[in-house]
């Protein structure tokens, strides 16, 4: 129960009243908050925290919170809103009161300031913990029902399609635990055990809904890539669940979250060739309708289904389940900020055991702490299948997130196998060759033309790495050239940035960070410089070229104050020579001058890594051409950020690295902060 306190009205207005009493046309709405906003919830720390609601048109609404004060007017149809700026954590994450004041008065008590996820997605996120109360947490095994700091609030729709009866957030406890999402529970309870912050759950979701359930129709239907996609008698079907979108998303949105936890699948197993899109979209969408195009998604990577339950896909091929894993794994490679979670090593669907989910949401923690939060967690991501080289007699197969080194679960390992030109499959012979690499035999005479790991519906994942984390299901053809070598390859992605920005533009005057993977993967950039608006337009594998081969995509729109701009690490991999790169980011730089005369151009250094080590020579050949090119120019700025990671004696600091010694983990980015920040201002 929220409590409202009338304020009495002044003479002149009793007067005015007393006037208008009969008046059909006149009346006095009381300000009221939007039902997201009850006792006990969480607002999300160090981010701008929307606050909206309803009241009279016309009159002016002022919010307190924290010691913030913010005002507003109602519109002519009584809507408002106003938005927090970012906020600490309170002193002993102490409880708040949220106050909104126009004609009367509304509080909100027992506010916690705090972490929120959005837990959604289909069955595995639904079901509910298999027990009367939720196991113990993992870590120190502290309470959080007792602490209070876990507060959760349930906004999924029913089977039927009707609203759920009471949408208010709960203290976490046994009883309302018991109502809520294992999985995101399991998740909340690790990050609050490890972090010690308030957490904020929200579950949103149904069982056995397709991803398109959680779009509004008119993005299904006036997208030919989405509607292509469907059989027709299912069109209908779709449309009957946009409720899902309508009455769920739109209840919620644009509440503040740091990301969400996606748990779905199963309806859409059928259609992998589709998915990618589809759930690229709808990324798109839920980005725009929570206003952050930077919201973080972390995907559970599909498990086995379970059989027998004469389920959409109980007759679906063990085929089917592989290919639409390959398609999750694609839209995590390709959409900026979505992580994959690899569950394959947990069974099906998790019912059984308890165990497993507990320990699935364990594994969406760490992710969160080392892909969101930027700490530095070892083990925060399965290994996963990286270049593949053909020596005499073996494919030598290079896995990436491979912490501690890659291991054998059991006795041998076991699930590779080959195919051949005309399709034929064999099992495979593989052993560790180091830390980082699998060495496949090729049997005599075997006409490989492609290898594969996992592609089943359950399998016992022997490939692991140090710290449990199983290898993710792959299939890779060998020998086949890319299908183009030129910018064109990036079409898709430059794609995904338009129509993201066409249901809403990031905000002109801002910071445009572009480039290759090191600004792709550096997903803190919005709270690592807080006060700027920052877009992240990097995209992995890129060359110098390419930035200016799609200038008017990824720059031109946004109208940025400043660019940073960071490449020419593949460009020196890939036999380009320092003066190459350095004529590169010159045209850049002339485009820019000419569409955009006052914009800054901040170049960061081509790094060097351990793992490209050999080519230090030619990075530092390439940042002295750049830096004497940024100097005839104030409008450019050449910033040496690659001798932070460089030891005394001038070799690279291994600690600054993740695994694949080429990217940098949390640390190293802290360094580029430290150095980038000033000149932001």
């Amino acid at each position: 129960m929220n409590p409202r306190v009338t304020r009495p009205l002044t003479f002149r207005r009793r007067a005015l009243g007393a006037a208008l009493c009969f008046s059909a046309t006149w009346s006095l709405t009381a300000v009221e908050l939007a039902p997201v906003f009850t006792d006990h919830m969480v607002l999300q720390a160090h981010r701008a925290v929307p606050v909206w609601g309803t009241g009279t048109p016309g009159e002016n609404v002022t919010v307190e919170f924290a010691g913030q004060r913010q005002t507003t007017t109602a519109d002519t149809a009584g809507r408002w809103r106003v938005t927090l700026a970012p906020m600490k954590y309170a002193p002993d994450h102490a409880a708040q009161v949220l106050v909104a004041r126009g004609n009367d008065e509304q509080r909100i008590t027992d506010v916690l300031i705090g972490e929120v996820w959005l837990c959604a997605g289909a069955s595995t996120m639904l079901q509910r913990p298999g027990g009367p109360s939720v196991p113990p947490l993992l870590g120190d095994g502290a309470s959080p029902a007792r602490e209070g700091f876990i507060r959760l609030l349930n906004v999924s729709t029913d089977v039927e399609g009707e609203r759920p009866a009471d949408r208010t957030w709960r203290i976490d406890s046994p009883e309302t635990a018991g109502r809520f999402s294992a999985l995101g529970h399991f998740f909340g309870s690790e990050l609050h055990a490890t972090a010690g912050a308030p957490i904020g759950l929200i579950e949103l979701g149904r069982s056995r809904a397709s991803v398109l359930s959680f779009l509004p129709w008119s993005d299904v239907a006036n997208d030919p890539a989405v509607r292509d996609g469907l059989p027709s008698p299912a069109t209908k079907h779709y449309e009957e669940r946009e409720r899902v979108y309508r009455n769920d998303v739109g209840w919620l949105a644009p509440f503040s979250v740091r990301g969400v936890l996606w748990a779905q699948g199963e309806e859409d197993v059928p259609y992998a060739a589709h998915y990618p899109r589809w759930f690229a979209s709808m990324i798109r969408r839920w980005r725009a309708d929570f206003e952050r195009l930077d919201l973080p998604f972390l995907v559970v990577q599909s498990p086995g289904l379970r059989r027998g339950d004469n389920g959409p896909n109980e007759s679906a091929s063990a085929d089917a389940v592989c290919k639409f894993r390959e398609a999750q794994g694609r839209t995590a490679g390709e959409v900026p900020g979505v992580g994959l979670v690899v569950s394959v090593d947990l069974g099906t669907r998790f019912e059984a055991d308890p165990k497993r989910m507990r320990e699935l949401g364990a594994r969406l923690a760490k992710a969160a702490r080392g892909r969101v939060y930027g700490e530095l967690v070892p083990g925060d991501r399965a290994p996963t299948r990286g270049e593949i080289k053909r020596e005499p007699g073996r494919l030598l197969i290079e896995f990436n997130g491979a912490d501690g080194g890659l291991v054998v679960q059991g006795a041998t390992l076991r699930n590779f196998e080959l195919v051949d030109a005309a399709g034929r499959i064999v099992p495979a012979e593989a052993e560790l060759a180091d830390a980082r690499h699998v060495a496949v035999r090729i049997p005599y005479a075997f006409e490989v033309a492609g290898v594969r790991y996992g592609w089943a519906d359950v399998f016992e994942a022997t490939l692991r790495n140090a710290y449990g984390q199983p290898a993710a299901p792959f299939r890779a053809e060998i020998g086949r050239p890319p299908e183009t070598a030129g910018p064109e390859r990036w079409a898709r992605l430059i794609e995904v940035f338009t129509q993201q920005d066409q249901l809403r533009a990031p905000p002109s005057d801002g910071v445009v960070f572009i480039g290759s993977s090191t600004i792709r993967g550096w997903l803190t950039l919005a709270d690592d410089f807080p006060g700027h608006p920052v877009v992240n337009r990097g995209f992995g594998g890129s060359q110098a070229s390419d930035s200016v081969h799609y200038f008017d995509a990824i720059v031109r729109p946004y109208r940025p104050r400043t660019i940073v701009f960071y490449a020419g690490e593949n460009d020196l991999a890939m036999g380009r020579e320092p003066t190459e790169v350095a004529a590169s980011f010159a045209a850049f730089c002339e485009k820019t001058h000419a569409a955009l005369p006052s914009t800054r151009i901040v170049f960061l250094a081509v790094k060097p890594s351990p793992r490209r080590w050999a080519l230090q020579a030619q990075c530092a050949e390439t940042n002295a051409l750049v830096a004497r090119y940024c100097a005839a120019d104030t409008r450019r700025r050449f910033v040496d950020v690659a001798t932070l990671l460089l030891d005394a004696d001038g070799q690279p600091r291994r600690e600054l690295f993740v695994d694949d010694g080429l990217h940098m983990n949390a640390s190293g980015y802290h360094l580029w902060v430290r150095t980038l920040s000033p000149l932001l201002e």
